[in-house]
C-alpha cells in the first residue's frame, strides 16, 4: 500500500484513505442522482423514457455498491444501513445485471428464488447486492462449465423473522481460495446474523452457501385517532424545514417531501434554521450535521432553548455518519431520529411517519444550550 510520510515522520495519506475520501465525495452527488431518478419513476413517461430512467438507476446502484465497497475496505469495519426492501425485486435486479453481462464463451447464470413477490424485509440493499455480486463474480471466474447455478430459498420464522438461504454451485477444478472478497462477504452476512461457507462438493465443483436472518416489514396502514385509515402517508398539511448547506441535497429532500404529499422550506445552515423556526411553525425539521457557521447539533440545542412550542419541533438528523455511537450523540442533543445519506425514500418516509405519528409525550423536553 502506498503511504506518504510527513516531514515529522508521521504517517499521512495512504492509497486506502485516499480511496475512502474519494468514495465519500462521490456518495453525495450519487445520492442526488438516484433520488431524482427514483422520483422520475412516478411521473408519466413513455416506455423509452422509463427504460432510460431504469438504466440510470441500475448504473447508479452499481456505482453505489462499488463506493460502499471502497469505504468498507478502507475502514476495516462498517455499520449496515437497513431499510425496507422487497426481497424479490432486489434479487431480480441482481439477476438482470448479470444477464446483461453474459456473452459468447462466458457461463450463464441460472437463478431460482422462492421468495413471495410481496415479501418486504429490513436489510442494507447496497451491501446485500455487494454480497450477491461478489459471490457470483467469484463463481464466474472459477467456473469451468457453461452454467453457474444460484438457488435462493426463504423460510418464515416466528416473531416476524425470515431466514434466507443461498446455494451457489460452480463447476470448477481450481483450488479453493479464501479471498479478501469472500472475507468481506462473510462480514456482511454475519452482520445479518448469517454466514458464508465455501467447500468442494462431491463432484468436480465448488459449492458456496450463505444464510441471512432478517426482520419482516409490515405495511399495516396508519390509523388516525378515530381508527380510520389516513388518506396519505403523512398527516395532512405537513410542513417541513430542510436544513443542508449542499444545494443538491436540499433539492433531493424537497422533491421527496413533495412526493410524500407535504410542503417544505429550506435553510442553508443552522443559523438560517434557527431564524426560520423562531418566526414560523414547522411540523418537523430535517437537519444536516456538518454545516458552516452553525452545525446541526448546535442548531438543535439552540432550537430546544427557544421559548414556546418551537422548542418542541421534532428534529431528524440527515447524515452520512449514522453509526450507533454518532446516532446516540445526535439523540442526546435533542434530535428524535437519524436518516442516512444517501437519502433513501423508503427509509425517510418510514422515519417521518414514526416521528410525526408519535405521541407528544414521547418527544424530549427542552434541552438547555450546552
Amino acid at each position: 500500500m502506498a503511504t506518504l510520510t510527513g516531514s515529522n515522520g508521521e504517517s499521512g495519506w495512504t492509497a486506502a484513505s485516499g480511496a475512502a475520501e474519494l468514495a465519500h465525495a462521490l456518495a453525495g452527488p450519487l445520492s442526488g442522482i438516484l433520488a431524482l431518478a427514483e422520483r422520475l419513476q412516478y411521473q408519466s413517461l413513455s416506455p423509452d423514457a422509463r427504460a432510460q430512467v431504469q438504466a440510470i438507476l441500475d448504473a447508479g446502484r452499481r456505482m453505489g455498491v462499488d463506493i460502499a465497497d471502497a469505504i468498507d475496505a478502507a475502514a476495516g469495519d462498517f455499520t449496515l444501513n437497513p431499510e425496507p426492501v422487497i426481497l424479490r425485486d432486489l434479487i431480480e435486479g441482481v439477476e438482470a445485471h448479470w444477464r446483461t453481462r453474459e456473452s459468447a464463451g462466458t457461463p450463464s447464470l441460472i437463478l431460482s428464488c422462492n421468495a413471495p413477490a410481496d415479501l418486504k424485509v429490513l436489510l442494507d440493499p447496497v451491501r446485500t447486492r455487494r454480497l450477491l455480486d461478489s459471490l457470483i463474480h467469484s463463481a464466474f471466474i472459477a467456473c469451468s462449465g457453461p452454467v453457474v447455478d444460484l438457488q435462493i430459498g426463504v423460510k418464515l420464522q416466528a416473531g416476524g423473522l425470515v431466514s434466507i438461504y443461498g446455494r451457489l454451485a460452480t463447476p470448477s477444478n481450481g483450488p479453493l481460495e479464501d479471498t479478501a472478497s469472500l472475507d468481506l462477504c462473510r462480514r456482511i452476512a454475519r452482520q445479518m446474523d448469517g454466514d458464508v461457507l465455501r467447500a468442494r462438493n462431491e463432484g468436480s465443483g465448488v459449492e458456496t452457501t450463505f444464510s441471512l436472518n432478517l426482520s419482516i416489514v409490515s405495511d399495516a396502514p396508519v390509523m388516525d385517532d378515530d381508527g380510520e385509515t389516513q388518506a396519505g402517508p403523512l398527516p395532512p398539511r405537513t410542513h417541513l424545514l430542510i436544513v443542508d448547506d449542499n444545494a443538491t441535497n436540499r433539492i433531493v429532500a424537497v422533491a421527496l417531501c413533495e412526493m410524500f404529499g407535504c410542503t417544505a422550506e429550506t435553510a442553508n445552515d443552522g443559523l438560517e434554521a434557527l431564524d426560520a423556526v423562531s418566526h414560523r411553525a414547522f411540523d418537523l425539521i430535517l437537519m444536516d450535521i456538518k454545516m458552516p457557521r452553525m452545525d446541526g447539533m448546535e442548531a438543535t440545542r439552540a432550537i430546544r432553548a427557544l421559548p414556546g412550542a418551537a422548542a418542541h419541533t421534532p428534529i431528524v438528523a440527515l447524515t452520512a455518519n449514522a453509526d450507533a455511537e454518532a446516532a446516540a450523540t445526535y439523540i442526546a442533543c435533542g434530535m428524535q431520529a437519524v436518516v442516512d445519506k444517501p437519502i433513501k425514500p423508503d427509509q425517510l418516509l418510514g422515519t417521518l411517519q414514526a416521528v410525526l405519528y408519535a405521541e407528544p409525550s414521547a418527544l424530549p423536553d427542552r434541552i438547555a444550550v450546552a
